[in-house]
């Protein structure tokens, strides 16, 4: 009995993180509520868009920051990449300020899109169609540029 009581509890703690994201491949999402572009330009509507939900007190989110602008370039012209943030400007402005990076950097202020999307953890990252379709999500670590490829050519 002891040892089901156990199980039961740890199967109600993980429970949540089972539900982490709102997303289904495949199905439309909300448009992204961006406040401001800090960095770059609002991505073309004709093309696919790799949203990377950041924060700047994660350092895996930060150490995503090269390998996002090198994804960036190979696919430029192909899929647009935007790394959102809910912080505030006066967080998020000074690390990007002054870089040539390929992607554009834009603020939740209100946290809009993260909650949308359901987002619990970074580095996390969605694929959207040109039509606001998912296409992919999860940790953005594991997405390379031959998998977006392959994404794409679907």
């Amino acid at each position: 009995m002891k040892r089901c009581f156990w199980m039961l509890l740890v199967a109600l703690f993980c429970l949540p993180a089972l539900r982490a994201q709102n997303l289904v491949i495949g199905a439309r999402v909300a448009d992204l509520k961006v406040s401001e572009y800090v960095v770059g330009q609002q991505p073309d509507d004709n093309r696919p868009v790799l949203v990377e939900f950041f924060f700047s007190a994660s350092e895996p989110s930060r150490k995503r920051i090269p390998v996002l602008d090198d994804l960036a370039r190979r696919q430029a012209g192909k899929v647009s990449v935007v790394l959102l943030s809910r912080e505030g400007a006066d967080k998020i402005v000074p690390l990007f300020e002054g870089t040539n990076y390929a992607f554009a950097v834009a603020l939740d202020d209100e946290g809009k899109t993260f909650d949308a999307y359901g987002v619990k953890f970074v580095p996390f990252s969605v694929l959207l169609d040109a039509k606001g379709r998912v296409l992919w999500f999860g940790n953005s670590s594991r997405l390379t540029s031959q998998d977006l490829d392959g994404l794409l050519a679907k």
